[in-house]
């Protein structure tokens, strides 16, 4: 048997959703976005979401993973050493234990009911968030990068 084909579609708008409402002043970007909207020397989060690896535990009894990646830009600030942690720190506190997945979007199927509860589980490295300062991006250009990350379950039945 099959997976709802709503599933992950749902569960990619309510993540989007509780990142979008936390951001404060970031400006995000999907990865399937065109960035040439942003210049480069602005501070961005880019954002990507790797899923569902989808595991069927029982006849449509499903278990579906979501992996969310952050890249935070930020300029270096020789006033403001710190910047780039606040930036961290802003997607880091987004990452919140449970999330509600709702039937968000605009087709027959979305009603906006809730279908389950998105849990943040440990990812490959056994945390529940990965904080990663990669440093400056070169020599030549006052840019870091930090990379935020983290894995999402949902436990869901047909």
């Amino acid at each position: 048997m099959s997976m709802n084909q709503h599933w992950a579609r749902w569960c990619f708008a309510s993540l989007n959703k509780q990142f979008e409402d936390n951001k404060g002043t970031l400006t995000l970007i999907s990865s399937t976005e065109d960035s040439d909207l942003i210049n480069e020397s602005d501070d961005f989060v880019e954002y990507t979401f790797t899923g569902p690896l989808a595991i069927e535990n029982a006849k449509g009894e499903w278990t579906l993973f979501f992996d969310i990646s952050f890249l935070v830009q930020a300029t270096i600030d020789d006033k403001d050493f710190q910047k780039m942690l606040r930036l961290a720190g802003i997607i880091e506190t987004a990452f919140i234990d449970e999330i509600g997945a709702f039937k968000y979007g605009d087709t027959a199927a979305d009603d906006d009911t809730k279908i389950g509860c998105l849990r943040l589980v440990p990812g490959s490295g056994g945390t529940l968030i990965t904080t990663k300062h990669l440093g400056r991006v070169s020599k030549d250009i006052k840019l870091q990068h930090t990379l935020v990350e983290g894995r999402y379950r949902i436990r869901l039945e047909e």
